[in-house]
């Protein structure tokens, strides 16, 4: 059935085999009958949940009308759906469908954050750049203010409101040298290699 939908469908009857299969080359989804020999559908769910690859696979149980406790077991062991067999067509072509393209939304919104991750790395590691670039040329410009202050009073006298332009220009050398500063800080906090102890 599913096979004329277009989906391509690998089955297994025996429950170690696909176990190994889906840990082997993780299917989109899996549709996963609670009572199989040798295993049951729970301990295939429990393993499947527990080998890294495959903790967010779409699973959709398989249960008898009188299973409902397998079904709500299923369900708390991280299912992702279930059906009443025998199922009936459109609602299993409906729900496969939605949990595969549920799946798609959140593999997509994975290489999302992924791609959203790998921006902010490089923005981070720019901006690290930049701020280390921008510290020398302060440093020379306040090393500049400080000689400037030396000046022989006669020639500051010459030149209007010299105290006060070389004051303005200080000030805002150290603001520049204080963002630098602090902007690079924050790298580190971020990067944990610097421990923040609030006081």
């Amino acid at each position: 059935l599913l096979e004329l939908e277009g989906h391509n469908v690998v089955p297994y009857l025996d429950p170690i085999k696909a176990l190994a299969a889906i840990k082997a080359d993780p299917p989109d989804l899996v549709l996963l009958d609670v009572m199989m020999p040798g295993m049951t559908g729970m301990q295939v769910l429990e393993q499947v949940r527990a080998h890294g690859p495959t903790v967010e696979m779409p699973v959709i149980m398989l249960t008898a009308l009188s299973e409902t406790q397998d079904m709500v077991r299923g369900l708390e062991l991280g299912a992702n759906d279930y059906l009443v067999k025998p199922a009936q067509y459109e609602v299993l072509v409906a729900r496969v469908n939605t949990q595969l393209k549920l799946k798609r939304l959140l593999d997509q919104r994975r290489r999302d954050l992924e791609e959203l991750r790998e921006l902010n790395t490089i923005k981070d590691k720019f901006l690290q750049i930049a701020a280390h670039d921008l510290r020398n040329p302060i440093n020379n410009f306040m090393i500049g203010l400080e000689i400037l202050k030396r000046i022989d009073p006669k020639v500051k006298a010459q030149i209007s409101e010299f105290d006060i332009i070389l004051d303005m220009m200080d000030s805002s050398a150290l603001v520049m040298r204080s963002m630098v500063n602090d902007f690079l800080d924050l790298q580190v906090l971020r990067s944990g290699k610097m421990r923040l102890e609030k006081q």
